[in-house]
C-alpha cells in the first residue's frame, strides 16, 4: 500500500510516534493523521500530519495510488526532495500546505492541473527555485496562495490576475523583480497582500486603490519609488498599510485620513516630505505609528493628541521642529515613543505625566529645555529613558530614581543630573578649568621630581584622584588569586577599592608595538571613557605607563553570557524571555557604537564571553574598542580580529575575513563585522551552545528549520514560538556572506523592539 510504503521509506520513521498506528492488516481509516471517506468504497481523502517529526524524501509518496485525496498538510516537517510532477493527479485535492519543509528545485507545472484546489496552496518557508509557475492561472477557484520565503525569482506573472478568487496572496521574502502589474486590480475580493522583502521596483501602482476589501497591505522592503498613490483612500476596510524600506518620496496624502479602521501605519525609512498630515488625527484606531527615518519637517500636529489608542510612536530621524504638542498627553496608551534626531525645542509638557503605561521614551539629540516634569515616571512602567543632548535643567526628577524598572540605571543618575544641568553650569565649569589650569602650570616645575619617583600613571578614581596606589592595593599587586578571567589581551583581576566598590581590572599583556604607540593608545582611551550607555560596560580609568598598563572596568557580577549557558543550573534560569532581553541589550548597545558614537566605534570582537551578565541577567557588552587600542595604527586594520567562529570567512576563495574584510582585496574595515558577530552570538543564546553543526548546511530554510529543532530545552519559562523565530531569522540575516546584504543594527534594533509581525529579514543560501 502506498502510506505503508512511504513510511518505510522516512527516516527513523519506528520513532515517530504519529505513525505508530500505520501498521500492516489494520485498516487506513483508523490511522492517525487519515481519514477516509464516509460512504462505501472507503477510500483515504485526507493526510494530515502537521508538525508531525516527519522527515524524508516526499516524492517517495506515490501521488498516484491515492487519487482521491482531497485535503494534504504535511507542514512543519522534514520532508525533503522535489515535489514531483506526478502531485498533478490529484484532481479532486482542494487543499494543499508543504509549508516549512526542507523542498527545494522548482515548482512543477502539473500543480496548475489541480483544478479543484480552492482552499488553499502552501509552499512557504522551503527552498524551491525558479520562477512561478504560469500554470497557477489555471487555479481559479483558489482563495489563498502562500508562497513567501523561497529563492524564487523573476517578474509577478500576469497569470495570477487570473485568479479572481483570490482572498489572500503571500509572496514576500522572496526575489521576485519588475514592477507590481495594473492588472492587480482584478483580485477584487483580495483581502492580504503581503509582497514585502522582495526586489520589485517602479511606481506602486494606482490601480490597487481598487481592492476595496484590502484589509493588510505589505509591499515594505523593496525599491519602489514615486509617491503614495492618493487612491488609497478608497480602502476604507485597511488594518494595516506597510511601505517601510523603500524610495517613496513627496508628501503622505491628505487622504491617509480616510483610512478611519487602519491600526498599523509602517513608513519608515523613505524620502517623504513635510508635513505629516493633519488628517491623521482621524485614524483613531491607530495602534502603531512608524514614520522615522524620513524627511518630515515643520511641527507635530496638534490632532496627533486624537490617536488615544497608539501604544507605538516613532516619528524619529526627521526634521521636525517646534514643541511637543501638550496634546500628546491624551495618548494614554502610549507605550512606546521616540522622537529623537529632529530638531524639536521648547519643554516636554508637563502632562507627560498623564502617560503612565510608557515603557520606553527616546527624545535624545533635541533642542528641547526646561525642567523635566516631576513625575515623568509616575506610573512606573518605564524602562528605557534617554533625553540627552538636549537642554533641559534642573534636578533629576524624583521619580526617575525610585522607579522599579529603572533600578539598573539609578548609579548612572549622577550623568543624567549633570547632563540636564550643563547650561547653567558650563560657565562656571570653564572658569574652574582656567583657573586649575593656572595652577597646575605653577606646579609643574615642583612636582617633576616626584612623578618620576612615584612613576605616576594616568588612572584616575571616582573622585578625581589618583587611584594608582588603590588598585594595586586591592589586587595585592596584581596577585593571581584575584584573577577572574583572562583572554589574548590581558588578564582580569577583581578589586575592591577603598569603600566597599567592586571594579574589574583588566592587566593588558604587554607587547613591543603597543609600548611604541602611546600617544594613539591614549588617544583610543579618551574615545572609549566617553561612551555612556546601560548595555555597555562602563571604563572607569586606565593605566598608562612605558611598562605597564590596564584598564579599569564596572564589576558584572555573573560574568559571561558563555559560562551562564554552560552551566546547568543557571541555563535553567535563563528563560526566553530573559534571553530574548539579552539579544535586545546587546543589538542596542551596538547600535549605540556603530550609530550614536562620533567617531562610529567597531568592536570587533563580539562573542559570548565578551557578553557579561549581571544578577538580573542584564547584559552588558565588554571589550569594546580593544583590538584597536592595542593596534591602533591603520595599516594593520586588515590583521586578524576577533574570536575564530564569531567572524566571517569567505568560502569562496578560503581566506580570512577580519570583521567584513576580504584580506585579499582591501583593508577597510566596516561595522558590517559586528553585525555577523551579533549573529552568531544570538544563535549561540537559543541553541545554548556555539551553532557549530550549522556551518556545513547551504540552504537557507533548512538551516532555520535545525536551529528551531535544536533549541535549548534548558529554560523553564516558555516564549511564543513565532518570536523564536524572529530571533533565529536576524541571526541569520546577519550571518550573511555579502557584507552589503546583512542589515545594519540600526535596522536589527528597530525590527528586535518595534517589529511589526509579518516583517521578514532578506535570507540567502549561503551561511
Amino acid at each position: 500500500m502506498a502510506l505503508l510504503q512511504w513510511k518505510s521509506s522516512l527516516r527513523r520513521s519506528s520513532s515517530v510516534p504519529v505513525l505508530n498506528s500505520w501498521q500492516n492488516h489494520t485498516t487506513p481509516c483508523n490511522w492517525t493523521g487519515i481519514e477516509c471517506s464516509r460512504n462505501a468504497p472507503l477510500v483515504v481523502t485526507t493526510i494530515s500530519l502537521p508538525n508531525s517529526s516527519v522527515s524524508g524524501r516526499l516524492g517517495e509518496l506515490n501521488f498516484s495510488a491515492l487519487p482521491f485525496l482531497n485535503y494534504i498538510d504535511l507542514s512543519s516537517n522534514s520532508l525533503i526532495g522535489e515535489i514531483l510532477p506526478s502531485i498533478g493527479t490529484l484532481f479532486a485535492l482542494s487543499y494543499l500546505d508543504l509549508t516549512d519543509n526542507m523542498l527545494h528545485g522548482r515548482i512543477p507545472s502539473e500543480i496548475g492541473d489541480m483544478r479543484s484546489l480552492s482552499q488553499y496552496l502552501g509552499l512557504s518557508l522551503n527552498n524551491l527555485t525558479v520562477h512561478i509557475p504560469p500554470s497557477l492561472g489555471n487555479l481559479t477557484m483558489l482563495m489563498d496562495i502562500s508562497i513567501h520565503l523561497n529563492d524564487l525569482v523573476g517578474p509577478i506573472l500576469e497569470e495570477l490576475w487570473k485568479l479572481t478568487n483570490l482572498v489572500n496572496l503571500e509572496l514576500s521574502g522572496t526575489s521576485l523583480s519588475g514592477q507590481i502589474p495594473t492588472s492587480i486590480s482584478n483580485l477584487t475580493k483580495l483581502r492580504l497582500l503581503y509582497l514585502h522583502s522582495n526586489q520589485l521596483s517602479g511606481p506602486i501602482p494606482p490601480s490597487l486603490g481598487n481592492l476595496k476589501e484590502m484589509q493588510d497591505l505589505e509591499l515594505a522592503n523593496n525599491h519602489f519609488t514615486g509617491g503614495i498613490p492618493i487612491s488609497f483612500c478608497n480602502l476604507t476596510q485597511l488594518n494595516i498599510l506597510y511601505l517601510a524600506m523603500n524610495q517613496l518620496t513627496g508628501y503622505v496624502p491628505q487622504e491617509i485620513g480616510w483610512l478611519s479602521n487602519l491600526t498599523s501605519l509602517v513608513l519608515y525609512t523613505n524620502q517623504l516630505r513635510s508635513p505629516i498630515p493633519a488628517s491623521i488625527g482621524n485614524l483613531t484606531r491607530l495602534n502603531y505609528l512608524y514614520l522615522y527615518e524620513n524627511q518630515f519637517m515643520g511641527f507635530n500636529p496638534d490632532e496627533i493628541g486624537n490617536l488615544v489608542n497608539l501604544e507605538v510612536m516613532f516619528i524619529a530621524d526627521n526634521q521636525i521642529s517646534g514643541s511637543i504638542p501638550a496634546t500628546f498627553s491624551n495618548l494614554t496608551s502610549m507605550r512606546r515613543l521616540s522622537l529623537f534626531d529632529n530638531t524639536l525645542s521648547g519643554p516636554l509638557p508637563q502632562e507627560f505625566e498623564n502617560l503612565t503605561g510608557l515603557v520606553e521614551l527616546s527624545l535624545f539629540n533635541n533642542s528641547l529645555s526646561g525642567n523635566l516634569p516631576s513625575e515623568i515616571c509616575k506610573g512606573g512602567q518605564l524602562e528605557t529613558f534617554n533625553v540627552a543632548n538636549n537642554m533641559f535643567t534642573g534636578r533629576v526628577p524624583r521619580s526617575l530614581k525610585t522607579s522599579p524598572k529603572l533600578d539598573h540605571h539609578k548609579r548612572n543618575f549622577h550623568n543624567l543630573a549633570l547632563a540636564i544641568s550643563f547650561p547653567t553650569c558650563i560657565a562656571l565649569i570653564l572658569a574652574t578649568f582656567i583657573v586649575i589650569m593656572a595652577f597646575h602650570r605653577r606646579k609643574t616645575s615642583q612636582q617633576t621630581t616626584a612623578i618620576q619617583r612615584r612613576d605616576v600613571f594616568s588612572v584616575w578614581n571616582f573622585d578625581g584622584k589618583l587611584a594608582f596606589e588603590d588598585i594595586t592595593s586591592a589586587t595585592e599587586d596584581f596577585n593571581e588569586r584575584h584573577i577572574i578571567g583572562a583572554g589574548g589581551y590581558g588578564t582580569v583581576f577583581k578589586a575592591q577599592l577603598q569603600g566597599g566598590r567592586l571594579v574589574a581590572v583588566k592587566k593588558l599583556h604587554p607587547t613591543e608595538v603597543e609600548m611604541t604607540d602611546e600617544k594613539m593608545f591614549l588617544n583610543e582611551i579618551e574615545v572609549l571613557m566617553k561612551i555612556r550607555h546601560r548595555s555597555i560596560v562602563k571604563l572607569y580609568g586606565y593605566c598608562s605607563h612605558p611598562h605597564y598598563k590596564f584598564l579599569v572596568y564596572d564589576y558584572i557580577d555573573r560574568g559571561s553570557l558563555h559560562v551562564t549557558l554552560e552551566n546547568e543550573e543557571v541555563a535553567k534560569e535563563l528563560d526566553w524571555p530573559k534571553r530574548a532581553a539579552i539579544v535586545r541589550d546587546v543589538a542596542q548597545a551596538i547600535y549605540y557604537l556603530h550609530h550614536e558614537c562620533n567617531p562610529p566605534i567597531i568592536h570587533r570582537d563580539i562573542t559570548s564571553n565578551n557578553i557579561l551578565l549581571d544578577s538580573a541577567f542584564k547584559a552588558y557588552v565588554s571589550d569594546f574598542g580593544t583590538s584597536r587600542i592595542l593596534k591602533p595604527d591603520s595599516s594593520n586594520w586588515s590583521e586578524l580580529a576577533g574570536t575564530y567562529g564569531y567572524i566571517a570567512l569567505d568560502p569562496q576563495v578560503i581566506t580570512v575575513i577580519s570583521c567584513d574584510v576580504e584580506l585579499s582585496y582591501t583593508s577597510v574595515v566596516t561595522t558590517k563585522c559586528d553585525v555577523y558577530s551579533f549573529g552568531v552570538v544570538v544563535l549561540e543564546i537559543v541553541m545554548g551552545r556555539y551553532p557549530r553543526e550549522l556551518q556545513s548546511i547551504t540552504f537557507a530554510g533548512q538551516r532555520e528549520k535545525l536551529a528551531l529543532d535544536n533549541l535549548d530545552q534548558r529554560p523553564l519559562l516558555s516564549m511564543m514560538e513565532e518570536d523564536i523565530s524572529l530571533l533565529v531569522k536576524v541571526a541569520f540575516a546577519c550571518q550573511q556572506t555579502s557584507p552589503q546584504a546583512r542589515p545594519t543594527m540600526k535596522d536589527v534594533y528597530h525590527i528586535l523592539m518595534h517589529h511589526p509581525s509579518s516583517y521578514c529579514f532578506p535570507t540567502t543560501s549561503e551561511f
